[in-house]
């Protein structure tokens, strides 16, 4: 149990790909357009970036807390087997 509670604990700290802009891209698209357009697109395509980081990070939290979890339990499981072996069984 405190092997998985580990690796899966590692697990949430995998380097995760990261949304970035293709600037180039961009550039190509928008030039010519007009400004309040290109802008509105950029501050939609950040809204979106950051939702996407959001979610990822939520997910990297939520996996550390059950890592964690499980390292409490077998903490607790251990100092009860201990316990029980020292002094009733």
């Amino acid at each position: 149990m405190v092997a998985f509670a580990a690796l899966l604990g590692l697990f949430a700290f995998v380097p995760r790909k990261w949304p970035t802009w293709d600037l180039q891209g961009l550039r190509e698209r928008y030039a010519a357009s007009e400004t309040g357009f290109t802008e509105r697109k950029i501050v939609d395509g950040e809204i979106v970036m950051a939702d996407r980081q959001r979610d990822r990070i939520n997910l990297s939290a939520s996996i550390l807390k059950l890592a964690i979890g499980l390292l409490a339990l077998a903490v607790g499981l251990l100092v009860g087997g201990t316990i029980v072996s020292q002094f009733g069984g």
